[in-house]
C-alpha cells in the first residue's frame, strides 16, 4: 500500500524500483542498439570452446580490433562505439562469458579517458572537481570519478565503479559488488559487503584496503598491475603488505591476519599494466 496507505513507495521500495527501472531501460536500449547502429559490429563476434571446462565463450578479438580501427580513423565516433558496445555487455550481464578483463585492458592501457568510457558505460555517472569533493551514488549502478583533490566517495547501493583520481581519497563501496580504483595518492578503500574488486598498480602511491565483510561465500579480488616477480609480500603486524619493488609503492590489507572476516581477499591477479 506504500507509505501510510498513500501508494507512495517507502525508502526501501523506492530504491528497488529505481534499480529495476534503470535495468529495464538499459535492457531495452541494448536490444535496440544491437539491431541498428551496432548491427554490423555484432556480426564480428565468434564463439570458441574452452577445452578446460567445455564451455562456450564469446571471442571479442575481431570486435576489439574493429573498435580500435574506428578510434584510429575518427576518435570521437570510435569512443562512441566503445561506449555503446560496453553498454551492451553490461546490460546483458555477460562480462564473464566474453573475457571482459582482456577487452577492458586493450583500451584502458591506452589512456585514462578510454578506461573511464568503459567503466562508466551504462551506469549513472558522477564526476568531481579539482577540489576535495564528497560524492554520493544513488541506488543504481554508479560510476563515480573524484578527479583531483582529496575526495570522499560513497557508492551506496548497486555494483559501483569508484575512481579516486589524484589526491588522498577515501572510497566506500557500500553494498553489492564494487570496483575501487584509488588512483595516485594515499588512499583508503572499503568495498563494504559483496564480492568487491580492488585495483592497484604503478603510480597509485600508497593505498590501504579495509574490508570486514563476514558474509559466507563472499570473495574479494585484488588486481595488481605488475607481474608477480616485481612484487614483495610482507607482514606488518596484523596487516598484509604488497610492495612494488621498483617504485616502493604499497598496497596494505588492513587487519588481514586479525581474523577470518578480514581474510576474504582470496583471489589475487597480476597483469602487465593497470590504468587508474
Amino acid at each position: 500500500m506504500g507509505v501510510e496507505g498513500t501508494g507512495n513507495p517507502n525508502v526501501n521500495a523506492a530504491a528497488l524500483l529505481e534499480r529495476s527501472y534503470h535495468g529495464l531501460k538499459e535492457s531495452l536500449y541494448a536490444k535496440m542498439i544491437t539491431q541498428t547502429h551496432l548491427k554490423d559490429l555484432m556480426k564480428l563476434a565468434t564463439y570458441q570452446l574452452d577445452e578446460s571446462n567445455q564451455k562456450i565463450y564469446v571471442d571479442l578479438a575481431a570486435i576489439t580490433n574493429a573498435i580500435q580501427e574506428q578510434l584510429s580513423l575518427d576518435k570521437e565516433s570510435g569512443k562512441a562505439m566503445l561506449r555503446e558496445f560496453t553498454r551492451v555487455i553490461r546490460s546483458y550481464q555477460i562480462e564473464n562469458e566474453v573475457g571482459f578483463d582482456q577487452y577492458r585492458e586493450a583500451f584502458a592501457s591506452q589512456s585514462d579517458e578510454l578506461a573511464w568510457i568503459i567503466d562508466s558505460a551504462g551506469m549513472y555517472t558522477t564526476k568531481g572537481t579539482v577540489n576535495g569533493d564528497t560524492l554520493y551514488g544513488i541506488n543504481v549502478d554508479n560510476a563515480i570519478a573524484g578527479l583531483e583533490g582529496n575526495d570522499t566517495i560513497y557508492g551506496n547501493e548497486g555494483n559501483d565503479v569508484l575512481h579516486g583520481g589524484a589526491g588522498d581519497d577515501k572510497l566506500y563501496g557500500g553494498n553489492d559488488h564494487d570496483t575501487l580504483y584509488g588512483g595516485a595518492g594515499v588512499d583508503y578503500l572499503d568495498g563494504g559487503y559483496g564480492n568487491d574488486t580492488y585495483i592497484f598498480g604503478r603510480g597509485y602511491g600508497h593505498d590501504t584496503i579495509y574490508d570486514n565483510d563476514y558474509t559466507s561465500g563472499n570473495v574479494d579480488t585484488i588486481k595488481l598491475g605488475v607481474t608477480p616477480e616485481k612484487i614483495e609480500v610482507s607482514r606488518r603486524g596484523d596487516d598484509l603488505v604488497f610492495t612494488i619493488k621498483e617504485t616502493k609503492e604499497t598496497l596494505t590489507i588492513q587487519s588481514y591476519y586479525y581474523g577470518s572476516i578480514y581474510m576474504q581477499h582470496e583471489e589475487l591477479t597480476s597483469q602487465s599494466s593497470c590504468t587508474p
